[in-house]
């Protein structure tokens, strides 16, 4: 299904530098040097957006970044104005990183560019972990990934998929290789291997 792009005009932004790296490109006759930014943006009301964008100064990378994060808003579903609907786990390159919905008051446990998305997209009480690279841009991209599937209502066949993913997350035995083949697989077939994972408490 198509997203229905929102209209960042009409919204009080906030943005925030995610990260800014020096880039170099070889090119003939020597080397080229530009600027990449990775900018969030959010009205804390549930809108949250994340851009890149390169330029040769460094304003000018922030400025195609700040755009780009206007063009590619998302909506978040917040329970109260304030958590998320449910747990999630996503995976971006070789970040992992998991969302749960926390009791009023807890504030946001998280760090770095997980803590910036989730709290420009209004989340004010949730608990996070990430596992695996600290890269940053995909530690944001991650963390949005997981937003956008908080807003999916969960068929039997989707918990037992996220039981599945939770379990390996948490579960060193279990390589990143066997993750990313799960990630790509269909839900359906995931039944197969579930035989000998008791998934009693999760499919509630």
């Amino acid at each position: 299904m198509r997203q229905i792009r929102i209209d960042a005009s009409q919204l009080e932004l906030t943005e925030k530098v995610v990260s800014i790296k020096r880039v170099t490109k070889v090119v003939k006759g020597g080397r080229q040097f530009r600027f990449s930014a990775t900018v969030v943006v959010g009205n804390r009301k549930g809108k949250v957006g994340l851009g890149i964008g390169k330029a040769k100064e460094m304003p000018d990378a922030v400025k195609k970044a700040t755009q780009a994060a206007n063009r590619n808003l998302i909506n978040v579903e917040l329970i109260d104005n304030r958590t998320i609907s449910h747990e999630i786990i996503t995976k971006e390159g070789a970040v992992k990183v998991m969302l749960k919905p926390a009791a009023e008051g807890t504030g946001v446990k998280a760090g770095g560019p997980v803590r910036d998305v989730l709290e420009l997209a209004g989340v004010k009480d949730v608990l996070s972990k990430s596992l695996g690279s600290s890269t940053k841009i995909n530690m944001a991209r991650a963390t949005l990934n997981a937003l956008k599937e908080t807003n999916i209502e969960w068929s039997q066949t989707d918990k037992l998929w996220w039981c599945i993913k939770y379990f390996l997350f948490w579960n060193s035995s279990f390589s990143n290789t066997t993750l990313t083949i799960l990630n790509h697989s269909s839900k359906e077939g995931l039944s197969t291997i579930a035989g000998s994972i008791s998934f009693n408490t999760c499919l509630l």
